[in-house]
Formats: structure tokens, C-alpha cells, sequence
């Protein structure tokens, strides 16, 4: 009986994975619950973005759908402006929980170089359990774009796992290959995945160091993760028309590295 259960549960899951209607074709999306319920019960699709997401979203939806608690949602308001990003946890330090997110987060408006100061910016942080935390601006680094949130959130080190930032092997191809974008929606508070391939084509924007995917994003993956499906931390998420752009994990993490050493990569530009 309880094998005939989980054989209906996996034949609904692929059905609905199935569903058309993303006219780019390149990426395939989803919106998922982060209930511990039976899955076939909690996944909330888009319809608009999903299409022919069966073999590589089952194998993705296993692989995404544990790390789930670890991405959130921030919002920063300042001098009336309004972004949201997403984030990784990715370490917990003394009684702070740090996130890792674009640091288009904190940038001023028309500017490069410019980001606000941690006084001057309000950041709230929604988490996986749809609980809103006030963060605060730790790192911002200018160059990379990439920013550290902190939080202190009771029991964080159990409820919000980090991710690690691990060197990719040595072994690892860049040859295209299936990688998903992670977000979470502020309003809704939902888990959002959006599927495609990392490809061997140079970003548009101006760093040959980023690597790029076909991951049709949208503003609430900006700082998110970008995975593949063996759960690999690949970058940070950027946003730039027709693919979407990131930053190589190394690189983010070298950078917190040097920041836990040294404390001096605020605001750093150079």
C-alpha cells in the first residue's frame, strides 16, 4: 500500500512538472513550499514558466529542496529606495548568522561605487519559516558586487543550515551542464527555483571572471545561489538580459575569507 502511495506521489510530481507555457523555452521554474509535508502536496508551480521540466526538475527538485533553508529574501529601504535581493546563509560567527547577497542590495541609485552606509539602511530578512528578522549590513564589496547580511535569529544554527563555499574540483567541467537559480519571493515568503544550463559564453557585462547560465531570473534571484544538481554551490547570482551571469564561488569566498582576516572589505571598490 505504502509503495503504491509513493508511486502515485512521484506520477503526480512529474505530471504537473510538465506543464507548458514558458515561450523562451530556456528555463524552467517553480515555486515551492518549504512545508514538510508529503511533496506531492507542497509544490506550487508558475505556470507561466514552466515547461517540459520533467527529468532534469525531479533530479534538481531533490537536490534544491534540501538546501531550502538556507535561502531567504531581504529587503533594504533607504532615502526612499526600495530593493530586494535574495541570499545564501553561509556561516555562523559568534552568535551572527551571515548571508551572502548582491550588494546591489545597498548600492545607491546610478551609481557603481557608491553604497550606503550600514546606519543608513534598513534591511529586513525573510526566512524559510516566513519569520521576518532585521539584518544588518556587515561586508560590501563594490567590485564583486557581493554584500554579507548579518542576523541574529534564535537557534539560527539549527534552523538555518549553512551552505558551504567550497572550490569547485579540479576535475570539475564547465562544459554546459544543468544548474538551477534559487530565490525566495519577500512577499510570498515561497522557495523559488528556476532551471537551465551553464554555458561556455563570455557575460556581456564587463568582468571575464563571471560564468554564465540560462537561467530565465527575475529581480528576486538577484544574490541568490546558483546550484547544479549535486547540490555544488556554483556563484552568486546577477541579472543581464537573455542569460544570467554569476559569480564563481571561489571568488565569493576568498572574499569572505580575507574580510573575516583582515575586517577590511567595506565598501571596497578597487
Amino acid at each position: 500500500m505504502r509503495k503504491a502511495q509513493r508511486r502515485r506521489g512521484k506520477s503526480q510530481i512529474s505530471g504537473m512538472l510538465q506543464r507548458k507555457g514558458n515561450p523562451r523555452g530556456g528555463s524552467h521554474g517553480a515555486f515551492l513550499s518549504d512545508s514538510d509535508g508529503p511533496r506531492s502536496k507542497f509544490i506550487k508551480y508558475d505556470a507561466e514558466s514552466v515547461e517540459d521540466f520533467n527529468k532534469d526538475g525531479l533530479k534538481f527538485f531533490e537536490s534544491v529542496f534540501r538546501v531550502r533553508r538556507s535561502v531567504v529574501s531581504l529587503a533594504c529601504t533607504a532615502d526612499g529606495m526600495h530593493m530586494v535581493c535574495s541570499g545564501t546563509v553561509v556561516d555562523h560567527v559568534d552568535e551572527k548568522t551571515w548571508i551572502l547577497t548582491s550588494a546591489s542590495l545597498v548600492r545607491k541609485p546610478g551609481t557603481l561605487f557608491e553604497a550606503y552606509e550600514p546606519w543608513d539602511v534598513k534591511i529586513q530578512v525573510a526566512l524559510h519559516n516566513k519569520q521576518i528578522v532585521e539584518g544588518s549590513l556587515e561586508m560590501c564589496n563594490l567590485h564583486y558586487i557581493i554584500a554579507i547580511v548579518t542576523i541574529e535569529s534564535p537557534g539560527s544554527r539549527i534552523n538555518l543550515p549553512a551552505v558551504e563555499l567550497s572550490d569547485l574540483p579540479e576535475c570539475y567541467s564547465l562544459q554546459p551542464r544543468p544548474v538551477v537559480a534559487l530565490g525566495r519571493d519577500m512577499y510570498s515568503k515561497d522557495f523559488q527555483m528556476r532551471c537551465g544550463e551553464l554555458v561556455r559564453r563570455n557575460s556581456e557585462l564587463d568582468c571575464t571572471e563571471l560564468l554564465t547560465c540560462t537561467c530565465d531570473v527575475s529581480e528576486n534571484f538577484i544574490g541568490g545561489p546558483v546550484m547544479d544538481s549535486e547540490r555544488r554551490f556554483l556563484g552568486i547570482t546577477f541579472r543581464y538580459q537573455e542569460t544570467t551571469p554569476f559569480l564563481p564561488v571561489e571568488i565569493a569566498a576568498r572574499c569572505l575569507k580575507y574580510y573575516k582576516k583582515s575586517k577590511y572589505i567595506f565598501l571596497l571598490s578597487l
